[in-house]
């Protein structure tokens, strides 16, 4: 679901999700189809097997012509049941980007901070003690950020990053579950936008409620291209403070989290309204603005609507544009 939030800016409807499904080949609007009709070359890079969750099908019949996985790294220094380590995955896709000679979209998806949590020992690399709670967790996570870094860090030295922006998601959490209705703080992931060359002078830390269907439109704005889209998501840095909400599914539940509250939409079309510090949700304020689409129309009357037209949308085969060649 992360990965259908992300690139193709997709609610997570009930059941399986959407890159498991059939109809989603040939049928998906991604911001790998949008990129490509303005010159774009496309790549889904992983340290894994492709097929895995039907990914291969997903990206290649939705936008992505360039899909690279473990069969397609010679001699990985370090491998797990996942697939290749997190080093070698930025190794790979830094030299796959060196070489372009046309602007690209990259989509990566590292597997290193995920069970059973092992890495390649690394001279310099100061591991967490044994002794300390969690602490295979803890240390997968501090070498999935020490990957990075030295990626970031090496790319500065390449053709491409001055060009480049870098968008760092979460495609999930960890360990979602909990004794609330939905558990809101599980849901809680990182999201940075890095592009020193081309974000100048704009550090900046958003407190809009979003999610990551909302992340492509905001990566198609800074490009500032224009294009016509069927996308649910909408542009992170044109939003109102108030106006901002995540669409989220949990088990058979599907909710809508605004500033304000928590609407829990049940399977039998009934809804649960859990006001902000009933909800555990950690936010600063509980009121809307008047000027907020929340002081228009009901939570119930956003939420419901959202999902019911994703669900449409998708089993009608309309997630998509039609682009005529001239």
């Amino acid at each position: 679901r992360g990965i259908e939030g992300t690139v193709g800016s997709f609610p997570p409807i009930p059941g399986e999700s959407t890159i498991k499904r059939s109809k989603t080949v040939n049928n998906f609007f991604t911001i790998g189809r949008v990129l490509k009709t303005h010159g774009y070359a496309t790549h889904f890079i992983y340290g894994g097997q492709a097929m895995f969750d039907n990914m291969r099908g997903f990206f290649n019949s939705n936008g992505f012509d360039n899909i690279i996985e473990e069969k397609d790294f010679s001699n990985p220094s370090f491998k797990t049941t996942w697939g290749v380590c997190d080093e070698d995955l930025f190794n790979k896709t830094d030299e796959i980007l060196n070489k372009q000679t046309q602007p690209f979209l990259a989509v990566l998806i590292t597997t290193s901070n995920h069970m059973p949590f092992t890495f390649p020992e690394i001279e310099g690399f100061a591991k967490i003690p044994g002794n300390i709670e969690d602490s295979d967790r803890l240390n997968a996570i501090k070498y999935a950020d020490y990957a990075l870094g030295n990626y970031l860090k090496k790319s500065e030295k390449s053709k491409y990053f001055k060009d480049t922006l870098f968008v760092i998601v979460a495609d999930h959490g960890t360990r979602v579950f909990g004794e609330s209705i939905i558990p809101v703080n599980k849901f809680h992931i990182p999201l940075i936008f890095y592009a020193p060359q081309i974000l100048k002078n704009k550090q900046t830390q958003i407190n809009t409620i979003t999610s990551q269907i909302d992340i492509t439109p905001t990566i198609l704005g800074l490009l500032n291209l224009s294009y016509k889209t069927v996308f649910f998501g909408r542009n992170i840095l044109n939003l109102k403070a108030d106006d901002g909400f995540a669409l989220m599914q949990y088990d058979n539940l599907l909710g809508l989290l605004n500033n304000a509250q928590l609407t829990v939409l049940y399977p039998d079309k009934t809804f649960k309204i859990l006001k902000n510090k009933d909800s555990g949700i950690n936010l600063n304020y509980n009121t809307v603005d008047s000027n907020s689409i929340f002081s228009l129309f009901s939570s119930e009357k956003i939420c419901a609507p959202y999902f019911q037209y994703a669900d449409y949308i998708y089993s009608s085969g309309d997630y998509k544009i039609l682009i005529s060649k001239k």
